[in-house]
């Protein structure tokens, strides 16, 4: 595939169609937002605002990324990356050790609870239509990890028995062939995608067992096997978009993740907008027992915010790389640290000189300001200290100004001013500097 001209306008996981260079822009410090403990045993909730990296975090651990790791494992690139994997257990020497299967949320799924059904009738086609595409991208998972054809190897794949084998549905008699299951879940999702574009009220029947997520008890790592041996110590299911779904039926998943307690690593990824951990988790669930700690992506950065700055630039070190027809090593060293310098103190100069005559203007012949002004006429300081000053005391007039008693024929004393040039303040100031200039 031909190389990115400019890689820093791939703003999405998704956009990246090579897995190769997926893996070369991926920071693996990235990798330390996950716990060391119980990382595929529990359900964990992955929580960020747009473009945080849940995405992209989930996409490492599909079978595509894993073996484009494995593959590329002695190059430096991919070096530290593929030892940060191979530390979770994800990958090993001989290949990747797990089926990741991602699934997004934001497909159809909404549109039940616009239908002219019950309550349970839509909810039992929410999961019919969720078991499915769990079993299809399962199926796919594994042939892609096995480096085989979706569909057509499909025969070689051997659904086996557990000890969950008894929340399958009656329909489905295991051990089943992989062909014969995608020809099961395939007929499944087709009905229920019509029951969806009818324009009346769908007689559809939907087999029993379809108000659980019964597919869980497919993905066990003894049960899924390729003529005859497993393919993976371990499954992980990852949802991605959760927040998509509507209210009822993100709460209804979450109960029922929760009260399955699979055995099957469970990431769960939503934004913000969703609803707060207290309210999303059915009642008795416990943090450490029934699910992992909730990974919120920028409270975890703002409490290492040393950590976050290297994260980023290597982020960026990477994609400069990457860039064609340009040798840049390292993105830091194309940056300006210091704001202060002779080609900005002219800038600076002009700024302080323009909002201090608005200041002026502004407190006119009022006694009630003259300290103030006087005071900021006789700091010093650089241009853009002056500046950012001139324009923290236009915001501190503009609030005495708008006070219910302003009548007053005595000027506010110049320690007032210090005492009301705080830290919020002069953020606010520096922001609509920053806007006007």
């Amino acid at each position: 595939m031909r190389e990115p001209r400019n890689p820093f306008r791939l703003r999405a996981s998704e956009q990246i169609e090579s897995d190769v260079t997926f893996l070369r822009l991926f920071a693996p410090s990235f990798l330390e937002l996950l716990p060391d403990e119980q990382l595929w045993d529990r359900v964990h909730i992955l929580r960020s605002a747009p473009g945080g990296g849940k995405t992209s975090m989930m996409r490492l651990f599909t079978p595509p990324s894993l073996l484009a790791l494995h593959a590329h494992r002695t190059v430096d690139d991919y070096k530290e990356l593929y030892q940060r994997m191979r530390s979770l257990g994800a990958v090993s020497g001989s290949g990747p050790r797990l089926i990741g299967v991602l699934l997004s949320c934001e497909r159809n799924y909404a549109t039940f609870d616009d239908m002219d059904f019950d309550a349970s009738r839509r909810e039992r086609l929410f999961f019919s239509l969720l078991n499915a595409r769990i079993v299809l991208a399962m199926l796919r998972g594994a042939l892609a990890l096995s480096k085989l054809d979706y569909p057509a190897d499909l025969s070689r794949i051997l659904i086996g028995s557990s000890k969950s084998a008894d929340k399958v549905p009656p329909g489905l008699r295991l051990p089943m062939n992989g062909a014969e299951l995608y020809g099961w879940a395939k007929s499944l999702e087709i009905a229920v995608c019509e029951a969806i574009d009818s324009l009346t009220p769908s007689e559809l029947s939907i087999p029993p067992g379809q108000n659980t997520l019964w597919s869980l008890a497919l993905m066990q790592p003894e049960t899924i096997l390729l003529d005859g041996k497993q393919i993976a110590d371990r499954v992980l299911l990852m949802l991605d978009d959760v927040h998509k779904l509507t209210q009822q039926q993100r709460q209804k998943l979450m109960d029922t993740l929760l009260d399955l307690r699979s055995r099957v690593g469970i990431w769960v990824a939503e934004r913000f907008e969703a609803l707060s951990t207290d309210e999303m988790l059915s009642s008795g669930a416990s943090e450490g027992r029934d699910y992992g700690s909730v990974i919120a992506l920028e409270e975890f950065w703002r409490a290492k915010s040393k950590s976050f700055e290297k994260l980023v630039l290597n982020v960026a070190d990477r994609r400069a790389q990457t860039a064609a027809d340009l040798e840049i090593d390292s993105f830091g060293s194309c940056l300006e640290v210091p704001l202060d310098g002779t080609e900005r103190d002219r800038i600076y100069s002009r700024i302080a000189s323009e909002v201090a005559e608005r200041v002026r203007q502004h407190a006119g012949q009022q006694v009630l300001f003259r300290d103030w002004v006087t005071a900021r006429e006789e700091a010093e300081g650089t241009p853009r200290e002056k500046a950012l000053a001139w324009r923290t005391l236009e915001v501190l007039i503009e609030r005495e100004r708008r006070r219910s008693q302003q009548a007053f024929d005595f000027a506010l004393p110049a320690d007032d001013l210090a005492d009301k040039d705080d830290s919020a303040v002069k953020a606010a100031a520096e922001l609509f500097r920053a806007k006007e200039f």
